[in-house]
Protein backbone atom coordinates (compact mmCIF):
# COMPACT_ATOMS: atom_id res chain seq x y z
CA UNK A 1 0.00 0.00 0.00
CA UNK A 2 1.44 3.66 -0.91
CA UNK A 3 2.12 5.52 2.42
CA UNK A 4 1.88 9.12 1.53
CA UNK A 5 -0.78 11.72 1.60
CA UNK A 6 -1.81 11.53 -2.11
CA UNK A 7 -2.40 8.20 -1.55
CA UNK A 8 -4.59 8.20 0.95
CA UNK A 9 -6.81 10.72 -0.31
CA UNK A 10 -7.18 8.92 -3.56
CA UNK A 11 -8.38 5.80 -0.88
CA UNK A 12 -10.47 8.26 1.04
CA UNK A 13 -11.73 9.71 -2.25
CA UNK A 14 -12.84 6.40 -3.41
CA UNK A 15 -14.60 5.38 -0.38
CA UNK A 16 -16.48 8.39 0.01
CA UNK A 17 -18.05 7.56 -3.62
CA UNK A 18 -18.17 4.38 -2.85
CA UNK A 19 -20.50 5.09 0.34
CA UNK A 20 -22.69 7.64 -1.56
CA UNK A 21 -23.92 5.51 -3.70
CA UNK A 22 -25.61 3.27 -1.03
CA UNK A 23 -28.51 5.71 -0.95
CA UNK A 24 -29.23 5.05 -4.47
CA UNK A 25 -28.42 1.33 -4.32
CA UNK A 26 -30.90 1.30 -1.22
CA UNK A 27 -34.00 3.10 -3.44
CA UNK A 28 -33.77 0.22 -6.37
CA UNK A 29 -35.46 -2.35 -4.01
CA UNK A 30 -38.22 0.35 -2.49
CA UNK A 31 -38.48 1.02 -6.16
CA UNK A 32 -39.11 -2.51 -7.30
CA UNK A 33 -40.96 -4.07 -4.57
CA UNK A 34 -44.36 -4.42 -4.35
CA UNK A 35 -45.94 -1.84 -1.70
CA UNK A 36 -47.24 -4.47 0.84
CA UNK A 37 -43.77 -6.17 0.80
CA UNK A 38 -41.95 -2.93 1.21
CA UNK A 39 -40.87 -3.80 4.50
CA UNK A 40 -39.81 -7.33 3.41
CA UNK A 41 -37.45 -6.17 0.86
CA UNK A 42 -35.52 -3.67 2.25
CA UNK A 43 -35.10 -6.45 5.24
CA UNK A 44 -33.42 -8.81 2.92
CA UNK A 45 -31.53 -5.79 1.07
CA UNK A 46 -30.65 -5.04 4.40
CA UNK A 47 -29.31 -8.77 6.00
CA UNK A 48 -27.47 -9.32 2.30
CA UNK A 49 -25.72 -6.11 2.58
CA UNK A 50 -24.86 -7.14 6.44
CA UNK A 51 -23.80 -10.68 5.62
CA UNK A 52 -21.15 -9.37 2.96
CA UNK A 53 -20.27 -6.96 5.64
CA UNK A 54 -19.49 -9.80 7.53
CA UNK A 55 -18.11 -12.26 4.78
CA UNK A 56 -15.94 -9.51 2.55
CA UNK A 57 -13.05 -9.44 4.96
CA UNK A 58 -13.22 -13.33 5.46
CA UNK A 59 -13.29 -13.83 1.76
CA UNK A 60 -10.65 -11.10 1.14
CA UNK A 61 -8.30 -11.91 3.72
CA UNK A 62 -8.59 -15.93 2.92
CA UNK A 63 -7.58 -15.40 -0.94
CA UNK A 64 -4.70 -12.07 -0.04
CA UNK A 65 -2.99 -15.09 2.15
CA UNK A 66 -3.02 -17.62 -0.78
CA UNK A 67 -2.81 -15.69 -3.99
CA UNK A 68 -1.13 -12.50 -2.83
CA UNK A 69 -1.98 -9.25 -2.23
CA UNK A 70 -2.13 -8.01 -5.80
CA UNK A 71 -4.71 -10.54 -6.70
CA UNK A 72 -7.30 -8.81 -3.74
CA UNK A 73 -5.93 -5.48 -5.52
CA UNK A 74 -7.23 -5.90 -8.88
CA UNK A 75 -9.97 -9.01 -8.71
CA UNK A 76 -13.19 -6.32 -8.21
CA UNK A 77 -11.99 -4.23 -11.03
CA UNK A 78 -11.88 -7.66 -13.17
CA UNK A 79 -15.02 -8.63 -12.32
CA UNK A 80 -16.83 -6.08 -12.50
CA UNK A 81 -15.10 -5.45 -15.79
CA UNK A 82 -16.47 -9.32 -16.78
CA UNK A 83 -20.01 -8.35 -15.12
CA UNK A 84 -20.10 -5.08 -17.69
CA UNK A 85 -19.17 -7.14 -20.65
CA UNK A 86 -21.53 -9.99 -19.97
CA UNK A 87 -24.31 -7.24 -19.54
CA UNK A 88 -23.20 -5.46 -22.61
CA UNK A 89 -23.54 -8.88 -24.76
CA UNK A 90 -26.96 -9.45 -23.75
CA UNK A 91 -28.28 -6.32 -24.30
CA UNK A 92 -26.93 -6.45 -27.91
CA UNK A 93 -27.60 -10.70 -28.14
CA UNK A 94 -31.04 -10.43 -30.13
CA UNK A 95 -29.33 -8.08 -32.57
CA UNK A 96 -26.98 -8.56 -35.51
CA UNK A 97 -25.38 -5.60 -37.26
CA UNK A 98 -25.00 -5.79 -40.89
CA UNK A 99 -21.50 -4.79 -41.83
CA UNK A 100 -21.72 -3.62 -45.58
CA UNK A 101 -24.95 -1.59 -44.83
CA UNK A 102 -23.95 -0.42 -41.37
CA UNK A 103 -27.60 -1.07 -40.17
CA UNK A 104 -28.94 -2.72 -37.18
CA UNK A 105 -31.61 -5.20 -37.31
CA UNK A 106 -33.58 -7.45 -35.18
CA UNK A 107 -33.11 -11.18 -35.52
CA UNK A 108 -36.36 -13.28 -36.67
CA UNK A 109 -37.25 -15.93 -34.58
Amino acid sequence: MQESLAGLIGAMAFYGLATGLQGAIAAWPADVAPKDKLGTSMGVYRVIGDIGMMLGPITVTYVADYTGYLTVTFMPFLILALLSFAQKAKMYAPYKVCLRKGKTQALKK
